[in-house]
């Protein structure tokens, strides 16, 4: 490993765990949020409510092309040019925010109809898309403190800043009573001073540029926009179908426990998603110079990196699934197969690393759009056949194996285009791993009758001890024998 692969290496840890800080302080931010809001003004104003802010989520996840046009083309053009393309990225955002205003505007009724809104809310749902337009600007704005390898005024602005805007929106729409169109116009205020602040500190990094000698350089970053676009919509519409199986075909108990296993096996995500905060950066700049054998070091050293902070976690869940859904609901536990399905399918994700974003940022994104295309194809019926005949164990299983599918064709694409693989001998030894700190979780709690939570640590003692898996261990573990 070179000196630059070790310095980038360094630079990833470094800043993944800035991003792990802030994505556990946006997720107390998103919580307090729901909890201040029901508390201020009731759980069916929050329901409602909860409907806008997935509207809101799924429409900045499929805008997220923009950022990685940004995040591809940025390192790899000259400071005047980088300028240009930051400057064409505003009117896109633009158009895109006049589209989704337009579909909401034309089709309120219709949307009413289609997720559970009353009649009531129509007004709010038509002007839905105009109030988003502080949100449009997320990718954007994370594109740029991306390509800059910000992270800290990244993580200020995405899991502080616009967090907390939402927050201080709805709290006081909430004590206000002014309900859901009131409430959506608060949080869409409080979220535009935030965003008119970050959007001052992104001028002060890039000012407008209209040069007609970069307009080369501004075709190509939104022809590759346009077409990553895709890759976003497609991946957007696999990963939230599971949510639109689970309103068709689940009860609401059903529903409660998918939604809740979801969320928790998100966790399991962070430390991959810490990752994918700095790396596509580092990933366009070696590949934009030529240095294969370092991109494939970095790519297969961060796979190794998530998946051993993500074990203990992942080892919780699977073990404890029972007792940990249980705290929510005693009748959660019937089906609590449902988290450490999820668990697994997250743990493999993890496993393979940032395979999808090295296909965008090795300007392979056409061909993530074919995998993307193929995966939702193979997988609709099935899952919408599991989730009918078994309900939110079949809609669990669908949603895994179809995030499943998706990794290893991610895996085979980046293989094939560019000779890459994140697999080396520390993803065998992790697997031995995680599968002895399982099994002997399991015995010490059938056999000794330990309580959950010791049981969790003598298991993870004797996996280290039978494993000698460190020098440490190997001689205190021939010295106990002899």
């Amino acid at each position: 490993m070179d000196e630059r692969v070790k310095e980038e290496l360094g630079q990833i840890g470094q800043s993944s765990a800035v991003a792990m800080g802030s994505i556990v302080l946006r997720t107390l931010l998103r919580s307090s949020l729901s909890y201040a809001f029901i508390s201020a003004a009731g759980a069916g104003l929050y329901g409602l409510l909860s409907i806008f802010l997935r509207f809101q989520r799924i429409i900045v996840s499929t805008l997220s092309g923009l950022k990685f046009g940004i995040i591809r083309t940025v390192p790899r053009v000259p400071e005047r040019a980088q300028d240009a393309v930051v400057t064409a990225s505003i009117p896109v955002a633009l158009l895109l925010w006049v589209a989704i205003s337009g579909i909401f505007a034309t089709f309120p009724e219709e949307v009413v109809a289609a997720t559970g809104l009353t009649q009531s809310e129509t007004t709010a749902v038509s002007v839905f898309g105009f109030l988003c337009l502080p949100f449009l600007f997320f990718p954007v704005y994370t594109g740029i403190f991306e390509s800059h390898r910000r992270i800290t005024e990244l993580n200020l602005s995405k899991s502080v800043g616009f967090p907390l805007g939402m927050l201080v929106g709805a709290v006081g729409a909430g004590v206000a009573g002014v309900g859901l169109l009131g409430t959506w116009a608060a949080i869409s205020f409080s979220v535009g001073v935030v965003s008119i602040v970050v959007g001052a500190r992104i001028h002060s990094l890039h000012g407008l540029v209209l040069d007609r000698s970069f307009s080369d350089t501004v075709v190509e970053f939104l022809r590759y926009v346009s077409e990553a676009s895709v890759v976003s919509v497609l991946a957007t519409i696999q990963f939230s179908g599971v949510f639109v199986l689970m309103a068709v075909f689940l009860n609401p108990l059903e529903a409660g426990l998918f939604s809740l296993a979801y969320t928790l096996s998100g966790v399991i995500r962070w430390p991959l998603e810490a990752v994918n905060q700095i790396f596509p950066p580092i990933m366009t700049s070696l590949y934009q110079d030529g240095r294969r054998d370092a991109l494939g070091s970095l790519y297969s050293s961060t796979s190794v990196c998530i998946v051993f902070v993500s074990i203990p976690v992942a080892v919780a869940g699977i073990v404890f699934a029972p007792e940990i859904l249980g705290i929510f609901s005693t009748r959660y536990v019937s089906n609590a197969v449902v988290l450490p399905a999820l668990v697994l399918s997250e743990l493999a994700a993890g496993a393979v690393g940032s395979v999808g974003n090295l296909l965008k940022m090795t300007d392979n994104q056409r061909t993530s759009i074919v995998v993307q295309a193929g995966v939702v194809t193979l997988m609709a019926g099935p899952a919408i056949l599991l989730t009918r005949e078994l309900g939110v164990v079949g809609l669990a299983a669908s949603g895994a194996a179809s995030l499943f599918l998706n990794n290893v064709l991610e895996v085979g694409a980046v293989y094939r285009v560019t000779g890459l693989s994140p697999f080396r001998a520390a993803h065998l030894w992790l697997a031995c791993l995680g599968a002895l700190v399982l099994v002997s979780t399991a015995v010490v709690q059938a056999f000794q009758r330990f309580d959950r939570g010791r049981s969790c640590v003598s298991g993870l003692r004797e996996c280290i001890l039978l494993g000698g898996v460190s020098p440490r261990a190997r001689r205190r573990s021939k010295g106990d024998s002899a």
